[in-house]
């Protein structure tokens, strides 16, 4: 299936963002404030485009399919979008400039949108919900002592990880049968954005926050 053949593919980004410094210190509750604020910022940033890409991504869908679209605008705005204005409400405040890393990931967003192709499109979004999913996983929220980064967790936590997979594994593959591609020709798509994801986890820490 889609994620093991993606996930072989990308094993060093995937395994990069597993055991990133930014996530074991937002684990171990270490993350400066100041830095998780300015990572917030910008996947504030990157979450408009992400939703900006699935709304013109629809318009060209077959209709039947603009349900699960909205499904995933739907999370986005009730969960990430809403924990995010909250939490920098609680933060230290820091000026926004759009950071390069975000530009990149947000420009390859579009640059799968304009392949006009389903599949690449599909899998170029999955990465993002894919990786969020399996750092939650194992999580022991209870051993997490910063509020914050307890409630950052547990958004992305789920009993029914394995279903939505395989429900979004199904998707795809209808999508290449659609576009007469395979499943090996959308690996690219998600491995360039999981290269992003690891980067995106760097830049809050190698940066100077001005607060």
């Amino acid at each position: 299936m889609f994620y093991s053949l993606a996930v072989s593919d990308a094993q060093t980004p995937y395994q990069m963002c597993l055991t990133h410094p930014f996530v074991t210190q937002v684990k171990e509750s270490t993350l400066p404030k100041v830095s998780f604020a300015y990572y917030l910022r910008q996947d504030q940033e990157y979450l408009k485009h992400y939703v900006i890409c699935l709304q013109k991504w629809q318009q060209s869908l077959p209709k039947k399919y603009h349900g699960f679209i909205d499904d995933m605008i739907l999370e986005v705005k009730e969960k990430e979008e809403i924990f995010q204005r909250r939490a920098l409400s609680e933060l230290p405040q820091v000026d926004y400039i759009s950071d390069p890393i975000t530009t990149r990931y947000i420009e390859h967003l579009y640059a799968s949108l304009a392949t006009n192709n389903h599949a690449y499109i599909y899998a170029s979004l999955l990465a993002c919900p894919f990786i969020y999913q399996q750092l939650a996983q194992d999580v022991r929220l209870d051993t997490i002592q910063e509020p914050l980064y307890r409630e950052w967790f547990s958004l992305y936590q789920t009993t029914e990880a394995k279903q939505i997979q395989q429900l979004q594994e199904a998707r795809l593959a209808d999508f290449c049968q659609l576009e007469q591609c395979t499943l090996e020709s959308c690996v690219p798509y998600f491995t360039q954005s999981m290269i992003d994801e690891v980067l995106f986890f760097a830049m809050p820490l190698h940066q100077e926050v001005t607060v």
